[in-house]
């Protein structure tokens, strides 16, 4: 039995929620599953992708194809905005390097005259999380500390 769109596109919010890049993931399929695609799996293989997935820390929220779901806690823009955070704390830049410091900082950086910001990363776009990232990079800059 052929994959549903549905089913592919589960693995598809999977990958891009785990930050698997497209290599990565055409990896886990040719070990797994000898195929290339996913639209190559049966219905059975792509469950166990799912599971696969899981396994990696994947937990899936009553998501819907093409309706947002808020931005993944765990994806590469908030991974690199806490490394960011991390790095500029070990300089000295930073002072309070906790988590709870992070988030006031990101409050911060997403108030509007509108909106009274965002409390946590895992509830900013990819647009907001970008301008922390650009923040935190300028910050480094100004201060001399090299984050490549």
């Amino acid at each position: 039995m052929a994959l549903t769109r549905k089913m592919i596109a589960k693995i598809k919010v999977a990958q891009g929620q785990l930050g698997l890049s497209d290599v990565e993931y055409r990896k886990i399929l040719r070990e797994k599953f000898r195929k290339k695609s996913c639209t190559e799996l049966s219905l059975v293989q792509a469950n166990q992708l799912i599971r696969i997935f899981q396994g990696m820390g994947w937990e899936p929220q009553g998501w819907l194809p093409g309706v947002s779901q808020g931005v993944p806690q765990d994806n590469r823009q908030s991974k690199k905005i806490q490394a960011l955070w991390i790095t500029l704390h070990q300089a000295g830049v930073i002072y309070d390097g906790t988590d709870k410091a992070l988030m006031s900082f990101c409050k911060r950086m997403t108030k509007t005259k509108t909106h009274p910001g965002k409390d946590h990363l895992r509830f900013c776009d990819g647009h907001e999380k970008y301008t922390i990232i650009e923040a935190l990079k300028s910050m480094a800059k100004r201060e001399g500390v090299d984050v490549g």
